[in-house]
């Protein structure tokens, strides 16, 4: 089994920015609870110089957006994982956007093989230099968020890729971060 880091393809995509300047709370306010009752749609607009480049399914922003076309196949293809919270945009094109808001937060990181750093309380997790994670707590996930990263990038394991994939989605890109088949090797 392979657990990816979801991220937006920036080099060949178009990236948004907020406007105004997206504030840190709003950011913060995204830990894998639902969002829905209290959304209020945010205006979004290409990023200074990108607007050149093609907008693709998944641009890069400082939380995971998505298009309506990605909307529609993950509706389909995820459900209870996800919420897609609408967002207003600035383009000159009638193409909708979505705020990606994975709600589906597990424990699935296996402490004993992972590497990490914690706050001075011993507690708390900075960061990963390794992931490990239980596999039989991510053997049926699709996207998800854990416990000690829940404001972080999602994971993905390949059903995610093989969405994409079949569907012809743009702008997604996966970083690796665990293969079972060689975690003892590590």
């Amino acid at each position: 089994m392979k657990i990816w880091k979801l991220l937006p393809d920036t080099v060949n995509y178009s990236s948004l920015v907020m406007k105004p300047t997206i504030s840190i709370d709003l950011i913060k306010s995204f830990d894998g609870r639902t969002q829905q009752a209290t959304w209020n749609p945010i205006l979004l607009d290409y990023s200074i110089d990108n607007e050149f480049f093609e907008l693709s399914d998944y641009p890069s922003f400082s939380l995971p957006v998505c298009s309506k076309s990605a909307v529609t196949i993950f509706s389909e293809e995820i459900k209870g994982c996800l919420e897609f919270l609408p967002v207003i945009t600035c383009f000159k094109s009638n193409c909708q956007f979505f705020i990606m808001n994975v709600i589906n937060v597990v424990s699935a990181i296996d402490y004993s093989k992972s590497q990490y750093k914690c706050f001075k309380d011993g507690k708390r997790i900075i960061a990963f230099q390794k992931y490990a994670f239980l596999e039989d707590v991510v053997n049926d996930q699709i996207i998800f968020k854990t416990v000690d990263e829940k404001r972080s990038t999602p994971f993905v394991t390949q059903a995610f890729i093989d969405i994409v994939v079949e569907n012809n989605l743009k702008g997604f890109m996966f970083k690796l971060v665990w293969d079972s088949e060689y975690a003892h090797l590590q």
